[in-house]
């Protein structure tokens, strides 16, 4: 609960990767994004989105 860094999170649904792990983390993670979609909801194209957008908006900014 002490981390204070950019997270996304998108859940899963299965033994490994429970949807109510996912939530506790959102609550754990201060800011978290939170993707809302059921596991077979999600296409790997909407999950590259969702990241690529994450890392666009919270991506380090280095001067050239």
């Amino acid at each position: 609960m002490a981390l204070k860094v950019p997270s996304v999170i998108i859940p899963g649904a299965d033994a490994a990767h429970a949807t109510s792990a996912a939530r506790y983390l959102q609550e754990c993670l201060d800011g978290s994004v939170y993707h809302d979609v059921h596991a077979s909801e999600q296409s790997p194209n909407d999950v590259r989105q969702w990241i690529l957008q994450f890392l666009g908006a919270n991506a380090p900014v280095t001067a050239a």
